[in-house]
């Protein structure tokens, strides 16, 4: 759970995803509501990402691509205007990965624009999860993927690189259970995830972070889409 205490990414227009001319002047308090709604557009987008769900995602970025802009102060217009052309590439993607990595970038853009808002956030922090069984394995992959997307938004590389390195460090699920007894491939979409989650340890910068991001949510989509379709 997030609370934004300084208004933050506020997407303008370009021609691209909508040819509509930004209102003038508009208050901090309808800059904060727009934000806050396409905050909680980019947060279903994610949910559904991560579930595999590749219609819903591009659903719900097209509604974010075409909304209303609105006008932002000169610091952070240019990371506002981006963000309804990154919504318009995710919307527009063909597959899971291709999805991801434009989802990523949607992100990114919004956390550039927070710190050229000079937006503070206030988080709420939950402990790791603890235990060696499927579920608590499962629920460490979630609390790292929640702290590597708030990490993304406030662009903090430290609370990013920390929950690379609980994911880095989790064990397979076929540690538990035998490949046979699993859906086929989901060895490889696991280890898939795990190099991505080790590879962060070399990044430098956070676009570095914003790439290896799309490649972690890609591999939670592909893995939640595999196992829904399992016998």
């Amino acid at each position: 759970m997030v609370t934004l205490l300084v208004v933050g990414c506020e997407g303008g227009a370009t021609s691209e995803p909508l040819a509509v001319a930004a209102p003038e002047h508009a208050s901090a308090d309808t800059r904060r509501a727009h934000m806050h709604e396409r905050f909680e557009s980019i947060d279903v987008a994610r949910s559904a990402l991560q579930r595999g769900d590749l219609a819903a995602t591009r659903t719900i970025a097209s509604t974010i691509a075409f909304r209303m802009p609105i006008d932002l102060p000169p610091p952070v217009r240019v990371h506002g205007d981006a963000v309804p052309r990154r919504a318009l590439a995710l919307s527009a993607a063909e597959d899971l990965d291709t999805a991801s990595a434009a989802f990523a970038q949607l992100v990114g853009t919004c956390g550039a624009c927070h710190e050229a808002a000079g937006a503070t956030w206030a988080w709420q922090e939950t402990p790791i999860p603890e235990g060696e069984d499927l579920e608590p394995r499962m629920q460490r992959h979630a609390w790292a993927n929640e702290r590597m997307w708030e990490a993304l938004l406030t662009r903090d590389p430290e609370r990013f690189d920390r929950a690379a390195s609980v994911l880095a460090e989790a064990p397979l699920s076929g540690d538990i259970a035998p490949d046979e007894e699993r859906p086929a491939g989901l060895r490889e979409i696991e280890e898939r995830l795990r190099d991505a989650a080790r590879d962060v340890a070399s990044a430098t910068t956070m676009d570095e972070r914003v790439t290896i991001y799309g490649r972690i949510v890609a591999t939670c989509g592909a893995c939640h889409a595999r196992l829904r379709a399992a016998p």
